[in-house]
Parts: C-alpha cells; structure tokens; sequence
C-alpha cells in the first residue's frame, strides 16, 4: 500500500499535475483521476480577441439560435468588423461593437455583439438597411459562461481553429 501511494505522489510530481485524489477499485487497482491540461481549455485571462470572438460565434450559433446567429458557423470562415461606436445597440458594452458575418458575404443581416466592462456579451442581429435604428439585445450572457460553454462542449479546438481562419475587415 506504502509503495503504491509513493509511486502514485512521484507520478503526480513528475507530470505537475496535484494528486487530489487516489481511489480504488472493488479489485484493488489504483488509478489517477482523469486530468484535462489547461491548454485544452479556454481561459478568460488569456483568451485572445479572435478565439473570444470565435467563442462567441460558437456560443451565438448552437444557445441563441436565432436570426444572424443561426448558421453564422455553416459558411465557412467569418469576418469581423468593428465599429467605434455603439449608438444604436440598446446594451452598449465599452462603446465598441463587433460584427461577424461569413468572410464572402457583403452586405445582408450580421450578428453583432458588445462586450461590457464586467464581461457581459450583448447578442443582436442586425440588417445593414437598419444600423441606424435602435436594437434590443437578443441575449445577454457573461464570457465566463460562454468560456464554460465551449469548453464543457469540448470545443475548444474548433473555437482555436475558427479563431485562426477569422478575417479583420476594417
């Protein structure tokens, strides 16, 4: 039992990974619990803009289901515009908005988003005819809750991949 229990903590120091928990089973075999590497996982200290934006069209397409959001991932890669302002979005974030569209769609219906000081994400869908009308948020969430979101779903790899393949348009 000594030796089992030793060999199991050098295991742990060797991969620097903390030994929370050592079980067995009803057999007498001993195992380390399942670890996921941080790298796997998005962070919401280290998340990049692309990979939050990508997050965000993730997150928008499969729990808000809805206008712009609905098929924004089924077109291939997508552009994302930013705008200075926010004026005519009810939920205003940092004044900034963000526009996500597939890369070979000019013009039509984009979905938009703001992200506040405190991590709320507002969601909207918004015509190019209309940017100047006011617009309610479809949804709000925090980013911590989208970040949980994707990583829960075991998406991350396709969030890092959309993230790599997102164009800035200006």
């Amino acid at each position: 039992m000594k030796k089992r229990a030793i060999i199991l903590g050098l295991a742990s120091c060797m991969l620097a990974l903390p030994l929370t928990m050592v079980a067995s089973s009803e057999q007498g075999e001993w195992y380390l619990p399942t670890v996921t590497a941080a790298s796997e996982k998005l962070d919401y200290q280290t998340i990049t803009p692309l990979q939050t934006a990508a997050a965000i069209a993730y997150y928008g397409q499969k729990k808000i289901d809805k206008g712009a959001w609905r098929e924004l991932n089924d077109f291939g890669p997508l552009g994302l515009t930013q705008l200075d302002n926010a004026d005519h979005l009810a939920v205003k974030g940092r004044g900034n908005s963000w526009y996500l569209s597939p890369r070979n769609m000019n013009g039509g219906t984009s979905a938009a988003y703001t992200v506040g000081a405190d991590g709320t994400v507002a969601f909207y869908t918004v015509k190019t005819v209309d940017q100047a009308e006011e617009h309610e948020p479809q949804a709000t969430v925090n980013l911590h809750s989208i970040i949980q979101y994707v990583n829960q779903q075991h998406a991350v790899e396709q969030v890092k991949g959309a993230a790599q393949q997102i164009q800035l348009n200006k």
